[in-house]
Parts: C-alpha cells; sequence; structure tokens
C-alpha cells in the first residue's frame, strides 16, 4: 500500500564458485546460523537469506555512515582527532553489542574497526559473525585461535591456549586507542620506544609472535602498553586520566588482570564511563554526537562487492549442480525461521553441514571448538 513505512536493508552477496574454491562453505552456514540467532540493535542483524544460481545473498540492517575504518580513513587524511565525545559514545554502543551476544554465549572472535558499522542515527551496530564461536556460558572459554592479527590478545596465539571473553577486552582497547589516536599502540614510531614489550606483545609477524609468547606469563614483562606518549598529546581526541587508564587496562598483557575479564559490565562501571547513561543509550534514545552524511550513497564506506552488486551478474558463469547442492538449506526468514537456540542445535546442524559439503573430512574432523590438544598452561 502506498501509505505502508517501506524498510530500506543492506545486500551482502558472496559468489558461490569463489566460496566452494576456498573451502569456506562452513564459514558462510556458520554465519547464517549466529545471525539467525542473534537479533539486537547493536548488531547487524540479518532477516533474509537466499541464494541464485551464481551468489548467496544475506539482507541484513543497513548502516549507511560506512564502517569505523573509513572514518578513521577520513581522520587520517584529514589529520583531524575524533571528538571524544564521539569515541566514548561509539564505544559505549560497541560494549553494548559485546555484552549482548556474550550473554547469547557468543565470542566475536574479530573485533576491530572494519566490523563496526555507522548507522544513519549515528548508533554503531557490530557485523561479521564469520568466525564466531558459541562457547560455554558460564566459562565463555575459547580454545581455537582466529582473527585478524593485529588486533589479537597474545594468548589467542598460543596454540591450544583457553582463552575467554578477556580477550574480545584487548581487542576492544586496540579499537580504542585506533579511535583516539587514529593509529594502532604497537606500530610504526611505537616500536622504536616500546620495542622489547612490543616484541613480546605483538610482533609483526607470526614467527617472531610464537617466538615472543610460548613461554610461561612468568617470562614476560607485567605490566600494560604504553598510551599516549608525550608526542602524541594534541593529535588525540582525548588525552584523559581517565581514557589512558581504561586504555591500559584493557591492554593489560595478563587476561586475569585485564579490565573486562569478567565480562563487559565491568568495562561499562570504569570512571571513563561516569555519566554515560548506558540505559538510556541501549533504548537508543541518546542523542549521537555525529550523525553520517546519507545525503549521498556513502560507498565509500563499503567494499566494491556491497556496492556493485549486479553490474556483473551476465558475465559470472552459474555454479555447477555439485556446487550449487551444497546450499540446498542456505536460507533464512526471520519472520517465520526459529533461531537455533542452543550450542548442540548449532553443531549439530553444522555436521549435518559438513558431512554433505565434504563427507571425507567430516570423517576426519569434529565441528566442536577444543577437539585439538589443549594442554597448554594456564597461568594467563
Amino acid at each position: 500500500m502506498a501509505d505502508e513505512k517501506q524498510t530500506m536493508y543492506a545486500q551482502k552477496r558472496q559468489v558461490i564458485h569463489d566460496v566452494c574454491a576456498k573451502g569456506m562453505e562452513m564459514e558462510v552456514f556458520r554465519e547464517l546460523d549466529f545471525l539467525r540467532d542473534l537479533q539486537n540493535p547493536f548488531i547487524c542483524n540479518a532477516h533474509f537469506a537466499f541464494h541464485d544460481k551464481r551468489y548467496l545473498y544475506i539482507i541484513m540492517d543497513v548502516a549507511l555512515g560506512g564502517d569505523l575504518r573509513f572514518h578513521i580513513g577520513k581522520h587520517l587524511k584529514s589529520k583531524k582527532a575524533f571528538k571524544k565525545e564521539e569515541v566514548k559514545f561509539f564505544l559505549g554502543c560497541i560494549i553494548l553489542g559485546l555484552e549482548y551476544i556474550h550473554e547469547c554465549g557468543v565470542l566475536h572472535r574479530d573485533i576491530k574497526p572494519d566490523n563496526f558499522l555507522v548507522s544513519a542515527n549515528g548508533y554503531v551496530k557490530i557485523t561479521d559473525f564469520g568466525i564466531s564461536s558459541f562457547v560455554d556460558k558460564k566459562t565463555m572459554v575459547c580454545n581455537d585461535s582466529s582473527g585478524t592479527l593485529g588486533y589479537m590478545a597474545p594468548e589467542v596465539y598460543r596454540k591450544g591456549h583457553k582463552h575467554n571473553v578477556a580477550s574480545e577486552s584487548f581487542s576492544l582497547g586496540v579499537c580504542l586507542h585506533e579511535l583516539v589516536c587514529l593509529r594502532r599502540p604497537y606500530e610504526n614510531e611505537w616500536i622504536k620506544d616500546n620495542a622489547a614489550l612490543i616484541k613480546t606483545l605483538m610482533p609483526t609477524t607470526r614467527s617472531k609472535m610464537e617466538e615472543g609468547i610460548t613461554g610461561k606469563m612468568s617470562d614476560h614483562p607485567e605490566g600494560k602498553v604504553e598510551i599516549l606518549p608525550e608526542s602524541y598529546k594534541g593529535q588525540t581526541a582525548d588525552s584523559s586520566d581517565e581514557m589512558r587508564d581504561i586504555c591500559e587496562k584493557l591492554l593489560t598483557l595478563k587476561p586475569s588482570r585485564r579490565l573486562g575479564n569478567k565480562g563487559m559490565k565491568e568495562v561499562k562501571a570504569h570512571k571513563y564511563f561516569d555519566g554515560f547513561d548506558f540505559d538510556k543509550c541501549e533504548e537508543q534514545k541518546m542523542a549521537a554526537p555525529f550523525l553520517p552524511d546519507t545525503s549521498v550513497r556513502n560507498a565509500s564506506g563499503f567494499s566494491d562487492d556491497m556496492t556493485d552488486m549486479f553490474s556483473d551478474a551476465e558475465e559470472l558463469p552459474e555454479a555447477s549442480e555439485r556446487e550449487l547442492e551444497k546450499f540446498v538449506d542456505y536460507h533464512l526468514n526471520t519472520e517465520i525461521d526459529a533461531p537455533v537456540s542452543s550450542q548442540s542445535s548449532l553443531v549439530k546442524s553444522g555436521r549435518d553441514r559438513q558431512a554433505m559439503i565434504n563427507p571425507m573430512a567430516s570423517s576426519l574432523h569434529g565441528l566442536e571448538e577444543g577437539d585439538h590438544d589443549s594442554d597448554a598452561e594456564d597461568d594467563w
């Protein structure tokens, strides 16, 4: 009807042949299962999923402001810092989103600016659950090492070593530092001033990292990453003692001493957020300090694959029958579909799909986290 309110959605598209060629069938199903189970204003919710003979599609919440990586890039070009109110608001939204998914027994495992989308109303949504993991809600422990190198907590690199919500707090600290300083805390000139600590904490290559953190915690320097050296003053969004303190505590090396080890409620209670009304923010009744320009299509904030949806549709060959068979169950309609609602159901449905996608591999490998050796020390 003409008077009905129209809703705008975003469309994520993946080429079926490419997904199969990269062996990523389980990953795309995994993301879909998480999106089926999670619905919250602070995540990029999925509403529909389907496929044709060339593509997999997910219809999701639209976030016309682009991602925070895009906005960090804009500020770098202009050499102008974010306002401190903007940084605190962004962080508050991200914390509320993480708090929700943790309460659902999920670790995101890829916390970085690229996965935070800005809506037209200025609120931030978490996206990309492709490597997320269901974990026990009581312990929130995961053994699997996944994520983006520059944002991983040190303990995540230790093969078979247990980690939990504290690892997400570390990644959050990296993101906070990047929003404040427009760079991560352990690269470029930081290495000159903090070489020994940075090599232990986050070397640039995996081999160096493995050399640096294979020992026990007692072998490593105690303490925190230095925040905002003197040379950064005047170039940052916020150089207050409260910001420095929360950033340092989020980036504490030892997870058991790290802010957020007991969950996002611990981060929300830090003095940095004094006066910040999380209840009002959660209800989205707080005026966002930054509103993106949505008068024109903000294509710069998205990948070409997401913005140029149909221009090459006729140029790509159709997926083979065997490839299409793997995605018979790739569909979602949140108006009628029930959520997975439990880790055991997700694991079982994953095993069924794995058997269909690759019968030999499914007989050799389990889907649950922690199937590999996890006898590493628990002193972190």
